[in-house]
């Protein structure tokens, strides 16, 4: 049985220390262009990404004004963001 693989290369465009944003992007290793995806719900620079079993994890950030305690998870099959329970500290 042959399993089909594809590469990929994420890039997530998250701001910097002054500015937040929502922007989501994705480049293909073989199409070799960039695709905009679904925004993230929260604006926020500075936060912590993960990748498990195929998801992308968006995880704290600040927004200029606060630290946040936001969790939000991207299913790259639906292009889709959905809110996971927030952290228990910003």
């Amino acid at each position: 049985m042959s399993k089909k693989l594809t590469a990929f290369l994420i890039v997530i465009l998250f701001g910097s220390l002054f500015l937040s944003t929502l922007q989501f992007r994705i480049v293909g290793a073989v199409e070799n262009s960039w695709t905009t995806k679904k925004s993230m719900s929260t604006a926020r620079g500075g936060l912590g990404v993960a990748v498990v079993n195929g998801k992308i994890y968006a995880i704290g950030g600040s927004n200029n004004d606060a630290q946040l305690a936001v969790n939000e998870e991207y299913n790259p099959a639906t292009d889709s963001w959905i809110s996971k329970s927030p952290m228990p500290t910003a």
